[in-house]
Order: C-alpha cells, then structure tokens, then sequence
C-alpha cells in the first residue's frame, strides 16, 4: 500500500502544480507588473485573465467589462489609444446590458471611455459621454459632491479644445461654484492669445511638466499598497499649489499646441527612473508632498514667482484657492486622527465645504476665516463646533445643518 500511497500522493502534487492560476492571480500578477512598469508584460497577463473569465462566465458578464477596463488601461498607459478603444466600447456595451441604472460601474465605463477619447485627441466623442455621466451624477451622487464637479471640470476642457469658448467659462465657473476641489477647471476661462507673455508662458509650461512629472509617480504610486495614504499626500500637494496651477492651466490654454510641444522639448529636465516608481519612492514622495518638502516654489523659484503673480492679481483665482483650502483642510484634519479611507473622506468633506460656500457669501466666509483664532489653521477649520462658536450668524446654522446630512457626517 505504501508505494501505491507515495504514487497518489505525487499524482496529488502533479495536479496541484498544474492547476492553472485563476482571474483573480493573474489581476494581481497585472497590478505588479503594471506598477513596476512592465506594461508588455501586464497586458499579456490581463489578456489571458480576460480570456479566463470569459470562458467562466461566458461573453457579456459584469465580470468580463472589468477585465476589458483592465486591459484598456494598460493600452491606454502605452499609449496604444486604438487598442484599448474597442475595449472601452465593448465594457460600456456589457455594462449598460447587464448593471442596473443605481450601479456606479455603468458610468465608470463610460467615464473611461470619455478620458480614453480626450487622451487620442477625439473631443468631439468625448463630449456625450460626459454629458451622460453628469447626469448620472447628478441624479445618484448629487451636486454637493466633489465627482460632479470633477466631471464637469473635465468636460469644461473639451470644450475649450473644441473652441466651444462660451460653453467651457459657463461649465468652469458652474464648476467651481459646486465644488472647489477640482480648482484646476477656473484655469479653462478663455483669455485672449495674446494675454500673456513669453515668460509668463515658460514658467506655466515648466510647472506643467513638473506637475505632469509628479502625476505620473502618482499613478503608480495610488494604486500601490499604501495607495490610499498616497492620495491624501497629493491632495495636499495639489491644493497648496494651486496659486501656480491655476494661473498655469489659464496661461497654457492661449499657447499654440505647436509651441507648447516646442516649449515643452527645451524645457523638460525632469529625469526619469526607466522601472518606474517603487514603494520606497512612493514613501518618499508622500512624506514630502505631507510635510511640504516636496514645494514647487523650492523647486523652481522663478516660475513660481511668475505665476503667483498672475494669480495674486485675480479675485476669482483667490475664492477658488480658499474654498479648496476649506475641503483640504477637512480631509487633512481627518488624516490627523487616523482616517486612510480617502475617497470617503474626500466626499464628506468636499461636501460640507459647498455647505458653506452655498449658505454663505464670499465677504462672509472670508470673514469667518478671519475670525477664527490664531491657534487654529485658517484652512480647514471647517468642523461643526469651529462653524458653531467661531462666528454667530445665521448662516452658520443653515451651513451646519447641510453638513449633517453629508455622507459621513459626525453624528
């Protein structure tokens, strides 16, 4: 019996060795190859999970969407925009057949499809799907939050690519008054192309590259194991900077896309690591944009001074800068007593900060901030009791009592 024993057990192990790797490893394996960079390697990986859940669950399976999604992306990070574009189309067919209206995964789809089209420089067809997606955020997430306006932002940009002047002010100002997270969007108010100058165009050009630079970490970075601490990091780095952003994107929209190609080939020095971010990189990063190490005015200083410049001279640059401050300061504050969970976070917090810009005038709110005390950081003391004793109006009330019914909201 003992052989016979010995030879079923080695069957055993044969069998186990050779039992292929299910959808869910193959994922994984794609998500580490994908942040070490090794995009050949992830797409090859993602194809045969694609293939697995297919035969699994059979063609049209939510299921199968999510494996699409996944390959695209790759597809996408390669630049390979034809490729990834039948995907995208495919997954927003399975979605809209098989999830129900209420399923954030329908627009998904269809927002990566939108940004897969702005990335190959197809506004036109961008255009519906962000208008779909709007809508759908507007009836299941509401406006108070920050993913409306953040779509919003985004199509502002498609509009002011396909010249469509009046649309992209209307939709950026729109945004801005909902939410002042996704700021950004008040740098898509059309100027004149000759508003601005050939160092002024420089330093908005330079900053981009450099803010391109740190964004392309980040996409590495969020998706890692400490992903959700790494986003909290870069919100801070975003919103502290957004007095060279701004000016920056409003400076970039009336530069000639020949010129700025131009501009960008003599004025790109960022170097970049052939294998892509690491988790030690990664933890740098973070600690630095969290404790302000990492300040583009240290970096370049010259630039910096250009544009705040600009940005000193502009009211309406000013409010949005304060009001993402106010959101910042909020989720910052949750940072501090132990909250990792940032998407959550994000919302409850852009949130109440349009529960104070809509119940409050911008003289108001600026002189809130003015009263608070000087032991209390002036962005982001935005906390029921801070609105309570700080500052006794009637708009504190009607601001309290919208940030309560906030997802997320204390009770």
């Amino acid at each position: 019996m003992r052989p016979l024993l010995a030879l079923l057990l080695c069957l055993a192990g044969i069998a186990a060795q050779a039992e292929p790797p299910s959808s869910e490893a193959l994922n994984d394996r794609a998500r580490s190859l994908y942040q070490e960079g090794r995009y050949d390697e992830a797409a090859a990986t993602l194809r045969e999970a694609l293939a697995l859940v297919e035969k699994d669950y059979g063609p049209d399976d939510p299921e199968v969407a999510r494996s699409l999604n996944n390959l695209a992306l790759i597809y996408k990070a390669q630049q390979r925009y034809d490729d990834a574009e039948p995907l995208y189309r495919r997954a927003v067919v399975i979605a809209d057949r098989k999830l129900g209206e209420d399923d954030p995964d329908r627009m998904k789809s269809a927002g990566d499809l939108a940004r897969l089209y702005v990335a190959a420089g197809k506004y036109a067809a961008a255009e519906p799907l962000y208008l779909r997606v709007i809508a759908w955020q507007r009836r299941h997430v509401g406006p108070q939050y920050g993913d409306v306006a953040d779509t919003e932002g985004a199509l502002a940009s498609v509009y002011a690519k396909l010249g469509r002047t009046e649309d992209a002010d209307r939709l950026a100002r729109r945004s801005f008054a909902s939410v002042a997270a996704p700021a950004r969007a008040q740098g898509l108010v059309p100027q004149p192309a000759d508003a601005y100058g050939d160092a002024q165009k420089s330093a908005a050009v330079r900053f981009d590259l450099a803010r391109r630079h740190l964004d392309g970490i980040g996409d590495h970075c969020v998706a890692g194991e400490h992903g959700e601490e790494f986003r909290f990091s870069l919100r801070s780095w975003q919103t502290d900077n957004l007095d060279a952003s701004l000016p920056a994107d409003r400076v970039l929209a009336t530069i000639p896309a020949a010129q700025r190609q131009t501009l960008e080939r003599q004025l790109d020095t960022n170097r970049r690591d052939p294998d892509g971010p690491n988790d030690a990189l990664c933890d740098l990063y973070s600690r630095g944009l969290r404790n302000g190490s990492v300040d583009y005015a240290k970096t370049d200083a010259d630039a910096a001074r250009i544009l705040r410049a600009i940005y000193a001279s502009d009211e309406t640059m000013r409010i949005a800068k304060r009001n993402a401050d106010l959101a910042t300061g909020c989720i910052k504050q949750h940072y501090s007593a132990g909250r990792r969970d940032f998407t959550p976070v994000r919302r409850y917090c852009d949130c109440q900060t349009a529960a104070i810009t809509a119940n409050a005038d911008d003289a108001q709110i600026d002189a809130w901030l003015a009263s608070l005390p000087d032991t209390a950081p002036k962005a982001g003391t935005t906390d029921s009791k801070a609105l309570g004793t700080t500052l006794q109006q009637a708009w504190v009330g009607k601001a309290l009592k919208a940030a309560q019914r906030c997802p997320g909201a204390p009770r």
